[in-house]
């Protein structure tokens, strides 16, 4: 009697779905070359300020422990 050859079962590989993105419609403005520089001089002011401050604020720490 001969023994009967099992069929292996193919698994189905599932399709992963992309998830597209949005783009974001960004808004012309007239005076963009302006606004642009004032933003950046506001922000290395921050920068600065938060740098000087923070520093000092960590050396004061340091010498009352």
């Amino acid at each position: 009697m001969k023994k009967k050859k099992k069929k292996k079962k193919k698994k189905k590989k599932k399709k992963k779905k992309k998830k597209k993105k949005k783009k974001k419609k960004k808004k012309k403005k007239g005076m963009k070359k302006e606004v642009s520089e004032e933003e950046e001089v506001n922000f290395l002011f921050f920068f600065f300020f938060f740098f000087l401050f923070g520093r000092g604020e960590r050396s004061l720490s340091e010498e009352t422990l």
